[in-house]
């Protein structure tokens, strides 16, 4: 399921590579007992050594949709096949302008009527297939296993909260957003600092001139600088993705193949951040299923975009969940999240 689509593009592997070496805490949402889906906060625990896999969790909320969708198309054929047949018998007995003929039409077309209120009330009501509660059981599945580390604290899914376009836009990263699309938004702490965090589409332009500016997780953390403007350090991947439009008003103060760091004229980047922090940014290595990195510094905030491929990015419906690519976020958060850190103290 995409953030700016309700289907979803076939994940590419169905078989699930295994790494038994991997240092990665294999977490779940327990099967026996599942979350109760509302609109209100949902407190992330830790992992305990009880929990299955959570991409199994995902895969069993995922076939619960599967199944009701199924359920959802028979009762429609069938449905359907009863509407047509009671009315089309009706319409030919009421021809014949007899009493008893025209008694057994009426009582056809009712049970057409009557199938037509029951299908829109099993389908509606009652047997609806629930995508959006499939999408918060999956979210805090994952959510589970990507604050497992123990210096996030008092971590908070909020299913009805969105990323307001106004913030992102402010930022200065993008220039033009029309519209951003956002889920999984998560509030909580890393070392004491608080940070937002969530899953978000920007967009520039409208209708077919719609383009996307930035896919992926988009991390919003407190710092304790003071200074003018802002600062842009970028990460680039093998291609050119997602990359910052709202330069006009900044001045390449470093520029590699790979990194690049933008600031108000005259800036002496060293004398604002220090030198580890700007050793602990050229650390972060962009690769896999990670395509680029934007850090976005204002004094007392820093926002971190992180541009991931399809399969961080989206809920499968028609296949199963492959968890490679939140295997690598969730070895990568800590990292960023020590970066963020690092100008907060």
């Amino acid at each position: 399921m995409e953030l700016d689509k309700e289907t979803v593009v076939d994940e590419s592997k169905d078989v699930l590579p295994e790494n038994k070496d991997e240092p990665i805490i294999e977490v779940k949402t327990t099967i026996d007992n599942p979350i109760k889906v509302n609109d209100g906060p949902i407190e992330i625990e830790k992992p305990s050594s009880d929990d299955v896999p959570y991409w199994e969790a995902i895969d069993t909320y995922r076939n619960e949709i599967i199944s009701s969708v199924k359920r959802s198309k028979t009762r429609s054929t069938i449905s359907m096949a009863i509407i047509i047949i009671c009315s089309i018998a009706g319409l030919i007995l009421l021809s014949f302008s007899q009493t008893v003929t025209n008694i057994i039409a009426w009582c056809l077309l009712g049970v057409a009527v009557v199938v037509i209120l029951i299908f829109f009330i099993l389908n509606r009501r009652v047997d609806r297939p629930d995508f959006q509660g499939y999408v918060v059981k999956a979210s805090t599945a994952i959510n589970k296993v990507s604050f497992a580390d123990g210096k996030f604290s008092n971590v908070v899914y909020f299913p009805k909260d969105k990323l307001e376009l106004g913030e992102v836009f402010a930022e200065g990263v993008y220039s033009g957003l029309t519209n951003s699309i956002s889920r999984n938004l998560v509030k909580g702490a890393y070392s004491d600092c608080h940070f937002k965090m969530c899953e978000c589409a920007l967009f520039t332009g409208a209708g077919r001139q719609r383009k996307t500016a930035f896919v992926g997780k988009y991390i919003n953390f407190v710092n304790s600088l003071d200074f003018e403007g802002r600062f842009l350090f970028i990460i680039k991947g093998k291609e050119s993705v997602d990359q910052p439009t709202a330069l006009d008003d900044l001045e390449p103060l470093e520029s590699t193949d790979e990194f690049f760091i933008y600031g108000p004229k005259g800036s002496n980047v060293k004398d604002v951040f220090g030198t580890k922090f700007i050793s602990k940014i050229k650390s972060l290595k962009v690769d896999k299923h990670l395509l680029n990195v934007i850090f976005c510094v204002w004094a007392g905030h820093t926002s971190l975009y992180l541009s991931y491929d399809d399969l961080v990015n989206e809920l499968p419906v028609d296949k199963k969940f492959n968890p490679d690519g939140v295997k690598q976020f969730q070895k990568e958060l800590p990292e960023f999240m020590e970066v963020l850190a690092e100008i907060a103290k």
